[in-house]
């Protein structure tokens, strides 16, 4: 699976990705008195989001709706440091501290477009998200919906899948969120993913 984001696992679960848009990081803070920004990248390897151009910034207080349908402010970087584990960018005609802190929070988004497609078997973390998780028919039990995929997380092992139950037990008043923390190993848990039907199929029994 391709991490694209990020965000930070994926997609950031705060940054909504309309279908002209992906998240693609974030501005952390200003660095400096010269309007250098430190970037937190949602894309894997970091680096990879100063392959992308076109870049947009929108702040990260606007609510869902409104990120789902802004475009954001239009920037371009002329400089770049890479320090440690620290991706420092300079947008061009910012040259002040006090203008730089107003961006920061602020996410990067690039169109969808821009994405070049992973490669074959291989998946972006946004295309997994919502999508509905089943599990596999086994032990002559027909297979039957875990739930649906709310985010994804990043580990040393391998990535992993926070599927949101589908508890029909669950009362309406009941306001926990029960998540399954799925690993993502293909053929040996997950069986098999179809962004078409919106369906991931799945091994994997849980308490």
């Amino acid at each position: 699976m391709v991490q694209l984001p990020d965000s930070s696992p994926v997609v950031h679960e705060q940054a909504d990705n309309s279908a002209d848009w992906i998240t693609v990081g974030r501005i952390k803070t200003v660095h400096g008195v010269h309007g250098w920004l430190k970037v937190e990248s949602f894309t894997q390897p970091p680096e990879n989001i100063l392959t992308y151009s076109g870049w947009h910034l929108l702040a990260e207080e606007r609510s869902a709706s409104a990120i789902s349908s802004s475009v954001g402010q239009p920037v371009s970087f002329d400089d770049v440091k890479i320090r440690d584990k620290d991706i420092l960018v300079h947008l061009k005609g910012l040259c002040d501290r006090d203008e730089a802190q107003q961006l920061s929070r602020h996410f990067i988004r690039v169109p969808r477009s821009d994405i070049p497609p992973p490669p074959e078997g291989d998946y972006y973390w946004h295309q997994l998200e919502g999508l509905q998780v089943y599990q596999a028919a086994r032990d002559g039990q027909e297979a039957y919906l875990l739930g649906c995929v709310d985010h994804m997380l990043e580990t040393g092992a391998n990535d992993v899948l926070v599927v949101r139950a589908a508890d029909t037990e669950l009362s309406a008043e009941d306001t926990e969120i029960r998540e399954i923390l799925i690993p993502y190993r293909p053929d040996e848990v997950v069986k098999t993913v179809d962004i078409a039907s919106g369906q991931i199929i799945v091994d994997w029994y849980y308490d």
